[in-house]
């Protein structure tokens, strides 16, 4: 049997800025995809590597990109807010809540980098933004 979780009941969350900070889920998130976290590899072949292979070292490490989509929903405050955030540049918090049991939780400082809207005749105005992290990814 397998102990495999649907991704149904995943959040993302938003932070309020406030002390103590308190995060609030945004309506109706359709996907989140990542973070896709990496890390550089830097060469550090020489003249005296074993067997001739090359050799490496572990650089600097990017948090990425999470990306999302979603139902738009105008009234929700916290879509709207990730909206107006790429145009002031304001980095906040945030927080993925996935639905295993108990919840594995990504918690991350970034910056919402693109927002884009479509809209076709057969489906819902949908939305698509995207935060850049900065820093470190926390698992807990």
């Amino acid at each position: 049997m397998t102990s495999a979780a649907a991704g149904v009941g995943s959040a993302f969350k938003l932070g309020d800025a406030a002390s103590p900070e308190v995060f609030t889920t945004v309506a109706e998130v359709l996907s989140i995809g990542g973070p896709d976290i990496t890390a550089e590899e830097i060469e550090v072949t020489s003249l005296d590597s074993a067997g001739g292979y090359k050799e490496y070292i572990t650089g600097l490490k990017d948090g990425g990109t999470v990306a999302l989509e979603m139902n738009w929903i105008k009234s929700n405050s916290q879509q709207t807010s990730m909206r107006d955030l790429v145009d002031s540049g304001t980095q906040r918090n945030y927080e993925i809540a996935f639905s295993d049991s108990p919840n594995t939780v990504a918690a991350f400082a970034g910056k919402v980098t693109s927002f884009s809207m479509s809209a076709d005749p057969g489906s819902q105005l949908k939305a698509s933004m995207s935060v850049r992290i900065s820093g470190a990814v926390t698992w807990s």
